[in-house]
């Protein structure tokens, strides 16, 4: 079939069997007969290949099974540390999508990629208490209505833990819209403070029943009754929804829709920098909890009330440094949210530390800085979703480990398609009996597929696979309202050269806004995989994007390396107080004995 469907870098093959073709063409009196073979899945060339590339002897873990998860449709092993999953989405289909809209448009909320990992996690081992770490959103995901996006899931394992990405199907390639680590949780469940200690903090300001207001916060709130999906993909939907309204700017209007299973909050209490909320899954969804542990709606809005009311502005997920979840939400919870050490009021991200727990005060998850970044415009919010397409021949994603070289990758996806020997026999039969000269055999829509090929081919020829030399600059430091100041220190210089890597810019002063170069959410992530390898330091990627320069993040730095003898010290204080109360326990218990 590769006569037909061009691949990059088989010309030699694909002119081989072009020219069998034209003989018989040539010929046409004679009784000759040409098929173009679509990929066998279990003999031949192309199981050959891909055993001497990765060492597998089989392929039948190729053949994808059933999920059984809302999210998942089904799974496809490429190799033993290799799983991934495919679901195709539609706006009708899915509640994630018909009741979660930005501007009107269909769009997955970020929670929904962390139970898709969990999930994907817990159909390999089981439902057990998972910690998900580094978790980056890198660009939205918006279905139209009339359209069936694909999605994949991939898991791949990294030591003790597995790193995940999710991305999406593009004419031109695999979009990747977020990615991170999943591992199982170890650690005991902790005990914070009661309920009753938080409530007694948060007695600024208390709302009964706050999405039956007409503000939320500085925000304004409207209900409306919004039509999503279309009948060629399951049905037309009319979604009773809130939206959330930032009128702030007269310039846009920026609004968020959100459909019935985020009716949840049923009361808020505020304190100067923590919140405590009370939340409850209308009854009409409870089924929802038998599927999901992560249940996307309740854990949005357990995450994101309190920005809600403690500042102003459009702002987009961007991180979680770390979620451990000991057990599944249920359908009644209490979610304590409290500003992160080191937020600042004019900073384009916001972080927040979140606890939820059950009705007894029992923690289910922590999450350790949840981060959100600021959108001034948010009409690039659709651009964004365009942004940092991976080619197709990529489909493990960019984030992916080159353990597989492309064309082990490219295989993948054609083994899994292909026809088994028995399916082969059948089709041969057909084929003889049909009375024709020429025949192609595709298991897949053949204009889609030769248009994905040149699509593909095209990507690969304007951005070669290979990384490119980033140490080379590109562009020269553009007109900035700071001035250009050289880096003072060694770990100033670092940054420097780190910064002009992901930019391409060079010089760039230790003064400079990240965000005036032309930094983003996307930018960001690959300078936090630098600066770890780099520095070793435990910097979030929220603690990037809060100190916008150079220089601040350097002082920033030099700080956290001093707290930390003084943490050690405090916990060497603690240390000492426990074995003295125990000391003073055992010389009682002692006593007792010795009177009795």
């Amino acid at each position: 079939i590769n006569s037909v469907v061009s691949r990059l870098g088989q010309v030699d093959y694909s002119a081989a069997n072009a020219f069998l073709d034209a003989f018989v063409h040539a010929y046409h009196a004679q009784p000759t007969l040409v098929i173009n073979w679509e990929t066998w899945r279990e003999v031949g060339m192309a199981v050959k290949t891909w055993r001497g590339l990765t060492g597998d002897q089989t392929t039948s873990n190729l053949q994808s099974r059933s999920v059984t998860h809302p999210l998942l449709d089904e799974c496809m092993a490429a190799s033993g540390d290799q799983r991934s999953y495919l679901t195709r989405f539609t706006v009708s289909r899915q509640w994630v999508l018909h009741e979660h809209g930005v501007l009107g448009k269909a769009t997955l909320p970020g929670t929904t990629y962390l139970e898709m990992a969990r999930a994907a996690f817990a159909a390999e081992f089981g439902n057990t208490a998972v910690e998900i770490r580094d978790a980056y959103f890198l660009a939205p995901l918006i279905v139209e209505d009339d359209e069936e996006k694909l999605v994949r899931l991939t898991l791949w394992k990294q030591g003790d833990a597995f790193t995940f990405s999710v991305t999406s199907q593009a004419v031109e390639g695999w979009q990747e819209h977020a990615k991170g680590t999943i591992a199982t949780l170890e650690a005991v469940v902790p005990t914070g403070d009661k309920l009753s200690e938080i409530e007694t903090r948060c007695r600024e300001q208390e709302i009964r029943s706050p999405l039956e207001q007409v503000k939320l916060g500085s925000f304004d709130l409207q209900r409306r009754q919004i039509p999503r999906g279309s009948e060629a993909q399951g049905g037309a939907l009319t979604v009773d929804s809130i939206v959330i309204v930032d009128q702030a700017d007269e310039t846009q209007v920026r609004a968020m829709e959100f459909g019935p299973r985020w009716h949840s909050l049923k009361w808020i209490k505020l304190g100067p920098q923590e919140g405590l909320a009370w939340l409850e899954l209308p009854d009409a969804f409870s089924a929802d909890l038998q599927a999901y542990s992560l249940h996307p709606a309740l854990l949005d809005f357990a995450t994101s009330f309190l920005r809600l009311f403690k500042s102003t502005g459009s702002y987009l997920p961007l991180s979680y440094k770390r979620l451990r979840m000991w057990r599944p939400l249920p359908a009644r919870l209490y979610s304590y949210v409290r500003f992160a050490t080191g937020n600042r009021p004019q900073s384009k991200t916001l972080a927040f530390d979140v606890i939820l727990l059950d009705e007894h005060g029992t923690i289910l998850v922590e999450i350790e800085e949840f981060a959100v970044m600021r959108v001034d415009d948010i009409g690039k919010i659709a651009s964004q979703a365009r942004l940092s397409t991976i080619p197709s021949d990529l489909s493990l994603g960019s984030a992916a480990p080159r353990n597989l070289d492309t064309r082990a990758q490219l295989l993948q996806e054609d083994l899994k398609e292909g026809l088994s020997s028995a399916e082969g026999v059948a089709v041969f039969e057909r084929v003889l009996n049909s009375g024709l000269k020429r025949v192609i055999v595709s298991t897949r829509d053949l204009p889609m597929r030769i248009e994905q090929s040149r699509a593909r081919s095209a990507a690969l020829l304007s951005e070669p696979v290979q990384a490119p030399d980033v140490s080379r600059p590109r562009y020269p430091r553009p007109k900035l309202m700071s001035t250009y100041a050289a880096p003072r220190n060694e770990t100033e210089q670092k940054l420097v050269e780190i910064w002009q890597a992901v930019l391409g810019i060079e010089p760039i002063g230790i003064h400079d806004n990240f965000f005036e170069l032309g930094g983003d959410s996307l930018l960001v992530t690959r300078i936090h995989t630098q600066f770890v390898e780099r520095f070793g330091q435990n910097v979030s990627v929220a603690n990037l994007l809060q100190y916008p320069t150079i220089a601040d993040l350097a002082h920033f730095m030099l700080e956290q390396e001093r707290s930390e003898p003084a943490s050690l010290e405090a916990v060497r204080e603690r240390t000492d107080k426990q074995k003295a109360a125990l000391k003073q326990r055992q010389q009682k218990m002692l006593k007792k004995r010795a009177s009795a």
